[in-house]
């Protein structure tokens, strides 16, 4: 693995960890983003996967540890970075990734559009099916009745958040594969060698 590559992949995961931690909105984060970024350029294919989720562990991590020390406000949990609901999240951030798998090969403004839509639908609707069925068994955070109408209560309730995580993974999917398009014409040859999947099928 060239230093080239090594450098890519920690400068995504350390910058995508630094606008989490940063004060933003709530949902508008750059791991739709990063998972689909990963997804379609790196080499070889586990590392689409690795890479969102190793900058989501370390960033909640960061999180954790400063929301404990007071050192940070965080808001997810209670202001806790992990929580009972990590695991899924990291699942559904991982398949969120496929639709970046798909871009390999074919990345343009409308598939990278499509991609994102497809993305951030996809984690709206499994990270929101999951706040709804803690009423099923009384969870922490049950909310809405253990019914069809409180599942549709559940989903319109959080459609302001969603056009907010859309926003955002519209921009920093913008960010990410438009400074790749910006870097391909400054210097392909490091791109090539730093992600040679933009060269050549696996």
């Amino acid at each position: 693995m060239t230093g080239y590559r090594v450098g890519v992949m920690a400068g995504v995961v350390v910058l995508a960890g630094l606008a989490r931690l940063a004060p933003h909105p709530p949902n508008f984060a750059p791991v739709t983003a990063l998972a689909l970024f990963a997804a379609a350029t790196l080499r070889p294919w586990w590392l689409g996967l690795a890479v969102p989720v190793a900058a989501m562990f370390l960033s909640d991590a960061a999180l954790h540890v400063g929301t404990q020390l007071g050192v940070l406000d965080g808001w997810i949990a209670g202001g806790t970075g992990f929580y009972h609901w990590t695991a899924i999240i990291y699942l559904t951030v991982a398949a969120v990734a496929g639709f970046g798998f798909l871009l390999r090969g074919r990345i343009g403004v409308g598939s990278v559009t499509l991609a994102t839509v497809g993305g951030s639908l996809l984690f709206f609707g499994v990270t929101n099916l999951f706040v709804w069925s803690e009423s099923l068994y009384g969870g922490p955070l049950a909310m809405y009745a253990p019914t069809w109408d409180g599942l549709v209560e559940c989903y319109a309730a959080a459609v302001p958040f969603y056009r907010t995580a859309l926003v955002g993974d519209l921009f920093y999917c913008g960010v990410l594969f438009g400074g790749l398009a910006l870097a391909e014409k400054l210097a392909p040859h490091l791109v090539r060698e730093a992600l040679p999947v933009r060269d050549s099928a696996e």
